[in-house]
């Protein structure tokens, strides 16, 4: 038997993991149909290398930009090239590992965004919050280090802080709240989502409460909890990070 609509009231979580699949059944992809390809359509660089304008040709403008948005060109040695090129900050995002934000510190990097980009890059990609204590051990205070990937709510603004990030970044909710009040609508949602609203401690970025924060989070491959007696439940965690 078919399963029914999702119940009113479930996580959004769990939502996701039964349309996603739909999704990828239909291969829906807006941009092959030159939906939310405004900027690039609009580029006169762009615009200058094909043979005909996208407003009369748009599949051959989609067939030229999307070997582009796939980011084949991004590498390590080009961010030589931007440093080269750029005297202002740059901040790098997409860090998941150890690794690749020192990698990062070498490249003259000054922040990075630890991310997986909402989930949908890579599959079966970690959760970004189980990378973060690690890295921001790592940076050690040397460069800028924001958490993107499911910040919906205060406490898990507050959770991020708590584990050490210096900021959080608000992606799709500000949107929502644009497109349904305007202007008053994007200050509603910053305001329900900052760590104050509903931090579940007094001050969720002081070293004595992210030092209980990574040891309410830490979790092995395995997937055994700390046995901090108060220790957040792994569930908690991936759901916070996904």
């Amino acid at each position: 038997m078919g399963r029914g609509p999702p119940r009113p009231g479930r996580h959004a979580r769990h939502l996701d993991a039964r349309l996603r699949p739909h999704d990828l059944d239909l291969s829906y992809l807006p941009f092959l149909r030159g939906v939310g390809t405004a900027i690039p359509f609009s580029d006169p660089a762009f615009r200058a290398g094909l043979a005909a304008p996208p407003e009369e040709d748009l599949m051959a403008a989609v067939q030229r930009w999307v070997p582009m948005f796939t980011g084949t060109a991004l590498r390590w040695d080009r961010l030589d090239l931007l440093r080269e090129h750029w005297d202002g900050p740059i901040v790098l995002k997409g860090v998941q590992h150890v690794d690749d934000a020192l990698h990062a510190l070498d490249a003259g990097m000054d922040g990075i965004v630890v991310s997986n980009h909402g989930g949908r890059q890579v599959d079966r990609a970690i959760g970004s919050l189980e990378a973060l204590p690690g890295i921001v051990a790592a940076v050690d205070g040397r460069a800028a280090v924001l958490f993107d990937s499911g910040i919906r709510t205060g406490a898990d603004a507050a959770v991020a802080l708590a584990l050490g990030a210096d900021a959080v970044l608000l992606g799709r909710p500000f949107v929502y709240g644009l497109a349904l009040g305007g202007q008053d609508g994007v200050r509603h949602v910053l305001r329900s989502c900052s760590p104050s609203s509903t931090s579940p401690s007094p001050c969720p970025a002081s070293p004595t409460c992210r030092s209980c924060a990574r040891r309410r989070t830490r979790c092995g491959r395995s997937g055994a909890r700390s046995p901090d007696p108060c220790a957040v439940p792994r569930s908690r965690v991936s759901d916070i990070a996904a």
